[in-house]
């Protein structure tokens, strides 16, 4: 994360970043060491920000769904979505790995009205800016259980590695509406990993 932070990185549209698979825990360290670099006080940072709308809009819909299922209630407990959102200027894609619960899928877009609310998604939600940029939150709970594990080396590493595979076929998949395969199929990967250990 730190040394992410000392690159010079192109902000959206360009996003020097297409993807990028923290957990929990690495998203934080990557927002701290942004934070600490200075990326969060560039000039080209806080318009992107500003234009998304995402205090107004996408929060609001995040408290409506914890209400229907209070394990969303993460998703702001956890600054998931501050820490992800405010990232998003620089990493256009963010899969953040939450271990047994899945992973979230958090981007952002030229054109979000093209972006269709995904219903294989545990949790889809979007929220419109100014000119139609704006962002998508999805949640994929994980695709099978997995009981007695032990070890759980590489499972992350082959979650990423499916995603970097069906990206470098095609580097829009993930605005597509064909994401939710993509990032099962992922899942599916670490999952045979994690099986692989057992």
């Amino acid at each position: 994360a730190k040394r992410l932070s000392e690159v010079e990185l192109k902000p959206f549209p360009e996003c020097s970043i297409l993807l990028s698979t923290p957990t929990l825990a690495e998203l934080r360290s990557i927002y701290d060491s942004f934070e600490e670099s200075g990326k969060f006080e560039l000039d080209n940072w806080f318009p992107i920000i500003d234009a998304l709308g995402v205090d107004k809009t996408l929060k609001h819909k995040v408290e409506s769904a914890s209400m229907r299922n209070p394990f969303y209630k993460s998703i702001i407990k956890d600054g998931i979505l501050q820490t992800g959102v405010s990232l998003l200027p620089f990493i256009k894609h963010l899969v953040i790995k939450d271990g047994a619960n899945g992973v979230f899928h958090l981007s952002i877009h030229e054109d979000i009205q093209q972006i269709t609310p995904n219903p294989a998604a545990d949790l889809s939600l979007s929220s419109k800016g100014q000119n139609n940029l704006g962002v998508l939150l999805e949640h994929y709970s994980v695709p099978s259980v997995l009981d007695n594990l032990s070890n759980v080396t590489g499972a992350g590493d082959a979650l990423a590695g499916s995603l970097l595979s069906a990206l470098s076929v095609n580097s829009d998949v993930l605005s597509s509406d064909k994401r939710h395969i993509v990032i099962e199929e992922a899942q599916e990967a670490a999952a045979r990993k994690l099986r692989s250990h057992a």
